[in-house]
């Protein structure tokens, strides 16, 4: 629920009021200190903060709050003049004036969402540029409703008048509008300086308003710069609020600040004005373009981080990968040794049991010795040992091998093992392709229990697209996407080894990859899949071999 969306529930809708009611009441209650404390006799008052809670209100509100909004400041607008004595054409006419502000500026920055977030120099500059255009149409309309209301206002009002909206919104727009937890970081780590550093402003805008000369500003500016290194733009806000309200106690109590003799009550209080939009317009850029080029600091230093560990993982696989990919053959040579002595076994007994025990263990072997095939295959590819080696040649006597060297499976499940070849040539790397093929037809096979698997092929856009077709148990939709991952059996729960580890696929897809030839699969559940590789026509049949 937000504060002030649109309301779901009846309790939502008692709550929305509250909070209207509340915008209304605070609105009220600041604009009657202002009016009250900074006018000085006269018809401006030189610090207006009312127009900033209500923006901040606005850039949160969703659209549809909006008139309610506006209606319930209005009336907040309206009281805090009459209990200060305004006449009502002089009230309307500044609250034409205040809510042409306010609806300005709170379109513009919720158009300009990482403006009040201080996320950068572009940011900080588009809020500075918004809050200035903003107080300037203010002043304008002002002097227009101003003087049709029969009270006209000064040109040295009207340039208070800005100077006070301004100040306004640049000082209390973002402390209304709340910073991100991260922006007070900085406060947070170190309190009691922060503290310190307040009280050492208090006690220079002291100096200030109890002495004449320029000594106690001049060192307000540098310790706003340093306040802006330390403590960011938190910092640099709330500094800027604490000399606000410091030298607005001292008003009260009728002391000017920086009184010089020779300028007016109004004077003094527009230069002090100038001073403090000085501090803001310089301490506030400089703030947010240093928590800016601090935080693209973390961000390079994680991206090496990042990268270091990246690189590391990637030569640590790539030893792995070399290292088993060069020891295939010791890895290899046991197994064949075992199946050697097996077949030596197996022809000198005479004993049918012990016979069949032999075959049962050499077809264990044989299902070893697969699956070290798949892990090797995967390791030298991922090592980058195995590269293509292209050339033309026609495919008819590689699509006939492939079906001599499978039928044997095939007919020990019943299948039926057909091929549909064309006379065609392709130029690519004829051991990775054939082994492309025979991983699909290995996969068909085991998946099909009964009918028929198809090998073949046809021409399209310059392309052979060779097919391996089975009617097979089929593919869900939604598994279609998995069947080419690592160790993916869509039909082996139990994890039986004698199926294999579910790589088939995925060095298909890797060799396929590899060649730069595309890959696909169709399927539907209960009538079968077909898997496809389009490889590239040669471009002279005659130079196929």
């Amino acid at each position: 629920m937000v504060w002030f969306g649109a309301p779901d529930t009846a309790k939502d809708a008692q709550l929305s009021l509250v909070r209207l009611v509340g915008v209304g009441a605070a609105y009220c209650a600041v604009a009657y200190l202002c009016l009250s404390l900074t006018r000085f006799g006269a018809s401006v008052e030189s610090i207006w903060a009312p127009n900033a809670l209500l923006s901040a209100a606005l850039i949160v509100a969703t659209r549809a709050r909006w008139p309610a909004l506006l209606l319930s400041a209005a009336a907040g607008h309206v009281l805090a003049h009459v209990l200060v004595g305004d006449a009502l054409p002089i009230t309307f006419a500044f609250l034409v004036s205040d809510f042409a502000e306010i609806a300005l500026c709170a379109t513009l920055l919720r158009a300009r969402p990482d403006a009040l977030t201080f996320q950068g120099r572009i940011g900080v500059s588009y809020f500075i540029v918004i809050c200035v255009g903003s107080a300037v149409a203010s002043t304008a309309v002002a002097a227009l409703t101003t003087s049709i209301a029969g009270a006209p206002l000064g040109a040295f009002d009207l340039l208070v008048w800005f100077a006070g909206d301004t100040l306004g919104l640049l000082v209390f727009l973002p402390l209304f509008y709340g910073f991100a937890a991260r922006q007070w970081r900085r406060v947070r780590a170190k309190p009691w300086l922060f503290a310190a550093a307040l009280v050492l402003i208090v006690a220079l805008a002291s100096i200030d308003a109890l002495t004449y000369g320029p000594l106690a500003r001049l060192i307000l500016m540098p310790l706003m710069v340093i306040i802006a290194f330390e403590f960011g733009v938190v910092g640099v806000e709330i500094s800027i609020g604490t000399l606000l309200l410091a030298w607005t106690a001292f008003m009260l109590a009728g002391i000017l600040p920086g009184d010089w003799p020779e300028f007016g009550t109004r004077t003094t209080l527009l230069l002090a004005q100038a001073f403090i939009a000085a501090i803001a317009l310089t301490s506030m850029p400089l703030a947010v373009m240093l928590e800016e080029r601090e935080r693209n600091s973390l961000k390079l230093a994680q991206a090496a981080k990042e990268e270091a560990a990246k690189i590391e993982a990637e030569k640590a696989n790539a030893f792995k990968s070399r290292l088993i990919a060069m020891a295939s053959h010791d890895l290899r040579q046991p197994l064949q040794a075992a199946h050697a002595y097996l077949d030596v076994l197996e022809a000198r007994l005479t004993d049918a049991h012990l016979r069949g025990v032999c075959v049962n263990a050499g077809q264990a072997l044989d299902t070893m010795n697969n699956i070290l095939d798949s892990l090797l295959d995967v390791t030298r590819l991922d090592a980058g040992i195995i590269a293509p080696r292209p050339r033309s040649f026609a495919i008819g006597e590689m699509l006939q091998r492939l079906i001599a060297s499978n039928a044997p499976h095939a007919e020990a499940k019943g299948l039926e093992l057909a091929l549909q070849a064309l006379p065609v040539s392709v130029y690519s790397d004829a051991n990775l392709v054939e082994r492309v093929l025979a991983n699909f037809l290995s996969n068909a096979i085991r998946y099909t229990p009964a009918g028929k698997v198809t090998l073949w092929c046809e021409e399209r856009n310059g392309h052979a697209v060779i097919h391996v077709t089975d009617t097979g148990i089929g593919i869900p939709p939604e598994a279609l996407c998995a069947v080419f991952d690592d160790y993916v059996q869509l039909n082996n729960p139990e994890r039986e080894r004698d199926k294999g580890l579910g790589l088939g696929l995925t060095i298909a897809k890797r060799m396929a990859a590899l060649l730069g030839h595309p890959i696909a699969v169709q399927s539907k559940i209960g009538e079968g899949s077909t898997f496809s590789i389009t490889v590239p026509l040669a471009e002279s049949p005659k130079d196929a071999r």
